[in-house]
């Protein structure tokens, strides 16, 4: 779990690389310096290669505290009418729905949003992973099924799902970029290897 420590966030456990580049990739948006606590690394260079757990009896305990953190985050946002504190204070949080294609499986994903200008009915999100050079799991159930539900405020509804390509994409992520650094970071580090994707979410 992130706990602070002076300037700086840090990981008491470490998280399997599916972990770390979803739940944590929101709190490292904000600009906080995360430090991993086997490897120590500002977060926007931490690797797969740098989170591997060192046994197996380390490798339950951490997937057990993930999901535990996971759990509380989501529990926290529908006890405060869609609100977070701590490092996500402040941040337009959403609850992400979505089925996994193989096994059909619901899974939640706690993300930031990025709010539509004039409609309140669209918003966007952000497959960053943290700067990964892969694309995560939710980014592909998400466009496999060109629907989803969320948890928004108090509110939970269906959604529709288009993926941004060219210029309209390109504003978009700009925008988020500008607004929350990291993901200046994240384009940064994936640079020649993917674009990240930007997916409007719209009120079905």
């Amino acid at each position: 779990m992130p706990e602070r420590h002076g300037a700086h966030t840090v990981l008491t456990g470490l998280l399997d690389r599916s972990a770390l580049y979803g739940v944590l990739a929101e709190a490292e948006a904000l600009g906080l310096d995360l430090v991993d606590c086997e490897v120590v690394r500002v977060a926007p260079s931490i690797t797969p290669s740098q989170c591997r757990p060192r046994d197996r009896e380390r490798q339950e305990f951490d997937m057990s505290d993930t999901l535990d953190w996971n759990a509380r985050t989501i529990a926290e946002f529908r006890a405060n009418k869609g609100r977070v504190g701590g490092n996500f204070e402040g941040a337009p949080m959403v609850l992400v729905h979505h089925r996994g294609r193989k096994s059909g499986r619901e899974y939640v994903n706690p993300m930031m949003y990025l709010p539509h200008d004039t409609e309140p009915d669209i918003i966007y999100v952000f497959a960053t992973r943290a700067g990964a050079p892969t694309n995560p799991d939710w980014y592909h159930n998400l466009t496999a099924a060109g629907e989803g539900s969320v948890e928004r405020g108090t509110e939970t509804y269906k959604v529709t799902v288009r993926e941004l390509t060219g210029a309209e994409r390109d504003r978009i992520y700009a925008e988020q970029a500008r607004r929350y650094p990291g993901f200046a970071e994240y384009e940064r580090q994936t640079a020649g290897v993917r674009t990240i994707p930007v997916l409007e979410l719209t009120r079905a």
